[in-house]
């Protein structure tokens, strides 16, 4: 995730911009040069998912004193749901089915057992969810006959995103 911040040029008509001091949280991130054009712009990447920042961008003067600053905040949500991307079945595991999902899902509600269905009538007997959470392996009580089709849906799975989003394609 990154953020790219940007302004309009600072005028200093007594000794000109020499330079933008950018400050994230009280500590400063970036200086920048005016530039040559009508915006000025620098990218922070280091910011996380569910947290909030103060930005605060500082104009600096040829005799380099710093203006009073100009304030935003930011929380920074992940708004893109996680999607379900394979189901596979092993010969060598045929009471098992292996979900892999597109991000890190919610420990808790990945290993419910309740939060998943196949059809024809097959119940999942328990879930476990790998450590990084993209990976959730279904028990099932009993072998999947081979070449037989079923239809999985989801539950209420979400993922690890501060904001929680709902799995996008559930069936």
């Amino acid at each position: 995730r990154a953020l790219k911040l940007s302004w309009g040029p600072a005028v200093d008509k007594d000794s000109g911009i020499w330079q933008y001091a950018v400050y994230r949280d009280d500590v400063q991130i970036a200086v920048v040069g005016p530039g040559t054009g009508d915006i000025v712009e620098v990218t922070d990447d280091t910011v996380e998912d569910g947290k909030t920042y103060v930005y605060q961008v500082r104009a600096v003067n040829l005799g380099k004193v710093e203006s009073a600053p100009a304030e935003l905040r930011f929380v920074f949500l992940d708004a893109v749901p996680p999607r379900l991307l394979t189901v596979t079945c092993y010969a060598s595991t045929p009471d098992r089915v292996r979900l892999m999902f597109s991000k890190p899902m919610d420990a808790s509600q990945a290993a419910t057992p309740g939060n998943y269905t196949l059809s024809p009538d097959i119940r999942v007997k328990s879930a476990d969810v790998s450590e990084d959470g993209t990976t959730v392996v279904l028990h099932l009580p009993s072998a999947l006959q081979k070449n037989a089709s079923c239809r999985l849906s989801l539950g209420p799975l979400v993922d690890q995103a501060a904001a929680h989003n709902r799995v996008a394609n559930r069936e």
